[in-house]
């Protein structure tokens, strides 16, 4: 399992992630996408 506990996240001053928390656990599948320079 993957757990994430309120992640911050800031470019250039601009925030992009405030208190993000969640759990991906063995059997879930996670896909994190944008446009690309974004950040991924």
């Amino acid at each position: 399992m993957v757990e994430i506990k309120d992640l911050h996240k800031n470019f250039d001053g601009n925030v992009v992630l405030d208190g993000v928390s969640f759990n991906v656990a063995e059997t879930e599948n996670m896909v994190v996408f944008g446009r690309s320079g974004t950040g991924k």
